[in-house]
């Protein structure tokens, strides 16, 4: 029996996801659900400390986070 499959995004992103692979790894897969997901930028730079917090050690520009 063929099933109808539908596609939900969450507004407040944007991604090139491209959907006509996504869907083809789903079928082939034989999912009951796939999600795609994107890690965020962050939005401040870091800063890394000496250990007494006495001097500036490293400034990272927006690291990226796990």
């Amino acid at each position: 029996m063929e099933q109808d499959h539908f596609f939900l995004t969450y507004g407040d992103g944007i991604s090139n996801v491209n959907i006509n692979k996504t869907y083809k790894q789903f079928k082939k897969q034989n999912y009951i659900a796939q999600v795609t997901a994107v890690r965020s930028p962050p939005r401040f730079g870091e800063i890394k400390f000496s250990e007494r917090n006495k001097s500036v050690k490293k400034f990272s520009e927006k690291p990226s986070k796990d």
